[in-house]
């Protein structure tokens, strides 16, 4: 502002003031909300990170109690075919201690 062919330094000090102090309000606002895009941004990208980590662990324990059931299955099979063994070998063992008493009694 000019008043009587000089410039009122001190008004346009006041008035470049406030409007560096308004733009620096602005741009640090504008950084803030860069910033927050930016971590929001990452937040995002963590997230899908999880989230596709967590459907990969999931289909891995899927897998897993697949194996786990079938593992069971075979072991079952595998004890019933002990005791079928067990009972077969027993019955040979009677067959062949009646054969060897009938053999000791016929010796007689």
């Amino acid at each position: 502002m000019w008043i009587g062919g000089r410039r009122d330094s001190i008004q346009l000090d006041e008035e470049e003031q406030n409007a560096k102090q308004g733009q620096d309000e602005e741009n640090a606002e504008e950084n803030e909300n860069k910033q927050k895009d930016q971590n929001d941004g990452v937040l995002v990208n963590d997230a899908k990170d999880n989230k596709n980590q967590i459907t990969f662990l999931e289909q891995e324990l899927a897998m897993t109690r697949t194996m786990v059931g079938r593992m069971q299955m075979e072991i079952e099979d595998l004890r019933k075919q002990k005791i079928s063994l067990l009972v077969n070998t027993n019955n040979a063992i009677n067959q062949l201690r009646d054969a060897v008493l009938t053999y000791q009694s016929k010796q007689k």
